[in-house]
């Protein structure tokens, strides 16, 4: 997967992303923390993380892997 954009980033808020998307994340100089908030009650069966970002802002991103 290609590096991400800062406004990638941002549209992934909310979103169910795959495992190469969360490891892309992982490795984006825009992340500054990926917090892991246990299991979503929003999407049932996934797991919820918080995404602090390097301009303040944060996002939430779902994972079903």
């Amino acid at each position: 997967m290609k590096e991400l954009t800062m406004g990638t980033i941002k549209t992934m808020n909310c979103e169910i992303i795959t495992e190469e998307q969360y490891e892309a994340l992982e490795e984006s100089e825009f992340v500054e923390e990926i917090e892991d908030c246990g299991m979503s009650g929003y999407y049932p069966s996934a797991h919820w993380y918080c995404v602090h970002l390097v301009d303040g802002n944060n996002i939430d991103i779902y994972c079903k892997w």
